[in-house]
């Protein structure tokens, strides 16, 4: 029932299902059950935002799965993938990346398989705020084979691929979005569908239809609010000021950002912001000078976010003048057919390969020339003399 709760958005309801196993668990003396309700718990906690509240409900679980002088319990990986999670929405990178060298072999050796999933999904984003993008894609397409669902699932289900697509739409990879969300008509926004809807509103801004984009965020938007879902609210609010600066809305946009902000003061989130990439940074730059100034609090956060905007800024970017890491025959190949206008489709008849095989190398050729998408990859190309 708490899981039933928890894919419908009723937190509160699942909240309290999941109390009720977890006693049911500790009278059983069962911590490895315990751990997976613990997993459905955090991601409750996750998605209200509430970060303390999610270290606690990991904490709690690695209390009971790694006693002090016994060997930790499979289920430990549980609390370890959460606090890395938790320790990367901080931006504390050293953090996460310690939590999931922990939770690594232990989550996969759990036949409960959500938890390996998830932990991949934190990997490529923690790889992808380190500046290795193609590390990261490498991560959900080949080690996220294993634990992603063998047959379509809504996006809360499926973490691998809703990270996919999620890194895929703020890149600008079209193809690879449209191969995860499709192209069916709009649907009643619900939590379990917010990755998919999300992707598409990104790439409906892309596409220079700003309006559709906002028209599917207005409804998530109140969706996430009426269940007090923070962490979604943030995210929904952060792609809103993109969309309506592409529409020449910058009031309109500097306006949703200040409230995005502003929450992220309360809950402590710093990567979400980061992930969006220059053109959120310019606005966060426009929002400093806005006349009527920020709290206390909200600015020394947006401090804390243009600080680690920063840092991730200096990793190799298009306005480089040489690859340090040359294209291989075959990618300069893809490369040359992807100038010419190319699909990805088109790309493996001619080159008689698989789509999944072109993408992988667009992953790597992206990464190579520092462009977040096929078209500035084709411009950077030709600057560089690689293309005619």
């Amino acid at each position: 029932m708490g899981i039933a709760e928890w894919l419908g958005g009723r937190q509160d309801g699942a909240e309290a299902h999941l109390a009720d196993a977890l006693r049911m668990c500790r009278i059983a003396d069962q911590p490895s059950l315990g751990a997976w309700v613990g997993y459905y718990q955090g991601a409750i906690d996750l998605a209200r935002g509430d970060l303390r509240a999610a270290e606690r409900t990991y904490n709690r679980i690695l209390e009971e799965t790694a006693p002090p002088g016994s060997p930790p319990l499979p289920a430990a990986g549980v609390a370890h993938a959460g606090l890395a999670s938790v320790a990367l929405e901080r931006d504390r990178l050293d953090d996460a990346r310690d939590h999931l060298d922990a939770a690594m072999p232990l989550c996969r050796a759990l036949a409960f398989s959500p938890p390996w999933a998830s932990s991949l999904a934190t990997l490529a984003r923690l790889k992808w705020a380190r500046g290795d993008l193609a590390g990261a894609i490498t991560v959900l397409e080949q080690e996220g084979r294993e634990a992603a669902p063998r047959y379509p699932v809504v996006s809360v289900l499926d973490p691998v691929r809703a990270e996919r697509a999620r890194i895929a739409s703020i890149q600008g990879d079209h193809e690879a979005v449209l191969d995860w969300v499709g192209t069916g008509s709009e649907h009643h926004p619900a939590y379990v569908r917010e990755a998919e809807d999300l992707a598409r509103s990104r790439l409906s801004i892309r596409r220079g239809d700003p309006g559709r984009a906002l028209g599917i965020l207005t409804g998530l938007g109140q969706c996430a609010a009426a269940e007090n879902r923070r962490r979604s609210l943030i995210e929904i609010r952060l792609v809103e000021a993109l969309a309506r600066s592409a529409a020449s809305d910058h009031e309109g946009a500097l306006g949703v950002l200040r409230a995005a902000v502003d929450l992220a003061a309360e809950t402590g989130h710093v990567q979400l912001f980061v992930e969006q990439g220059e053109a959120l940074n310019g606005l966060l730059a426009d929002l400093i000078s806005e006349p009527t100034p920020l709290s206390e609090r909200s600015l020394a956060h947006l401090g804390a976010i243009r600080n680690a905007m920063s840092s991730r800024s200096t990793r190799p970017s298009a306005d480089r003048s040489a690859i340090i890491d040359p294209l291989s025959a075959r990618e300069l190949e893809v490369l040359k057919l992807v100038a010419s206008g190319r699909s990805n489709a088109q790309i493996a008849e001619d080159l008689y390969i698989a789509i999944d095989t072109v993408k992988r190398h667009m992953t790597y050729i992206l990464a190579k020339l520092g462009a977040s998408n096929r078209t500035e990859a084709a411009a950077r190309a030709r600057r560089l003399g690689i293309v005619d």
